[in-house]
């Protein structure tokens, strides 16, 4: 899976929103200054996405992962025991220091947790 794809994936996973191209992302709003205006942009094209390049943006998805609801989520099946070792890989990933190497253990867990989410 190419990074752009990725990063489409991961703004699924975390509930934004996507409407004619555009991902609404107020969680990732930040001030663009041009001469004296400032602009609010919480918009992003998909391309504009920064999971995998940025500490800010990829955090909140790894904390989401390694929350105790998506334990909860998991559940108790038979894929449990897979999820489970998803989220340790990603938790495992982050003494890498790497941002790609948790970017692609997210990715792989977000990959594993919407095919097995309705089981």
């Amino acid at each position: 899976m190419d990074i752009k794809e990725g990063n489409k994936l991961i703004a699924e996973f975390m509930g934004h929103s996507l409407s004619r191209g555009i991902w609404y992302m107020p969680d990732y709003s930040h001030y663009v200054y041009k001469g004296n205006h400032s602009f609010k942009m919480d918009c992003f094209r998909t391309e504009r996405l920064s999971y995998n390049s940025s500490w800010d943006w990829l955090m909140p998805v790894v904390e989401k992962i390694l929350s105790s609801d998506m334990y909860h989520k998991i559940g108790e099946t038979e894929t449990s025991i897979v999820g489970i070792s998803h989220m340790s890989h990603v938790k495992t990933s982050l003494m890498s220091t790497h941002i790609l190497t948790v970017y692609e253990a997210v990715v792989e867990f977000i990959k594993w947790y919407n095919k097995n989410k309705t089981l």
